[in-house]
């Protein structure tokens, strides 16, 4: 086994000593840049606005949803105030008097047409007495047509008329009915958490920092002497030791092995 000799170290006459030493930094002032927040990453900013849109999305379809359901009873609500505001109009007795109205009319007809009627029965039909009642006939079938269309005529028009002010005044209510149901549901949801807020905070950059100027004070360095060739001196014994250490080692080895 070969043994790293002492006396491949350096002798302590080829190492010199460092003399004591002094350095001194002059004063002198540092300026700190201005710092900044770096920005927030743009794919952060993109899912946050999709997340956002997602659940704006989901409480549109929760409120359409809660309106549906409320706005089920408006067929039925619809059938009653109709029935509410025709009974204003006493549409009833406006038939009846148009009936009677027509009535009146009818039976004068049926006077005036009773004569000519009898002479086309009485007279053949050669004799110009016939023939002059024929034409009276045919006048008043076409007045009377005439008479019963205007009556027909004036009632649509005073039902139409009707029809339009009921028409206005249940669009006004349903309107009203739709305005109220949508502000319940609006304060049902204004009363839930905003999920936005809640998951979803604002993004805010940090503000910029102010640029700083400090002094830096008077720096002194202080390097006090040491022996180099004591150091060397100490390295060689340490190795001589761990030499002799070994060698003895060794030697009981093979002692202890001969016996």
């Amino acid at each position: 086994m070969d043994l790293p000799r002492v006396g491949s170290l350096p002798s302590s006459d080829s190492v010199p000593s460092l003399p004591a030493q002094a350095v001194s930094a002059p004063q002198t002032g540092v300026e700190l840049a201005e710092l900044t927040a770096p920005p927030v990453p743009e794919t952060a900013n993109a899912r946050r606005r999709i997340a956002i849109k997602s659940i704006r999305q989901q409480r549109e379809a929760v409120r359409q949803r809660l309106l549906a359901s409320r706005l089920e009873s408006l067929p039925q609500l619809e059938a009653r105030w109709r029935a509410e505001i025709e009974s204003e109009y006493d549409l009833a007795r406006w038939i009846a008097e148009w009936d009677a109205e027509w009535f009146q009319a009818f039976q004068a007809y049926g006077r005036q047409r009773f004569f000519p009627l009898f002479e086309t029965v009485f007279y053949p039909s050669s004799d110009s007495r016939h023939k002059q009642a024929q034409l009276t006939l045919s006048e008043l079938a076409q007045r009377f047509t005439e008479q019963e269309t205007q009556l027909q005529q004036a009632l649509q028009a005073r039902l139409g008329r009707v029809e339009q002010e009921i028409a206005v005044r249940m669009r006004a209510k349903r309107r009203a009915f739709e305005r109220q149901v949508e502000q319940e549901v609006d304060q049902i949801l204004a009363s839930q958490p905003d999920l936005c807020e809640l998951y979803l905070p604002m993004l805010e950059r940090l503000p910029p920092t102010e640029a700083l100027r400090s002094n830096l004070p008077l720096v002194k360095v202080q390097f006090s002497e040491e022996d180099l060739d004591r150091a060397v001196r100490l390295r060689i014994d340490r190795a001589e030791r761990v030499q002799a250490q070994i060698l003895r080692r060794l030697a009981t080895e093979w002692a202890t092995s001969r016996g």
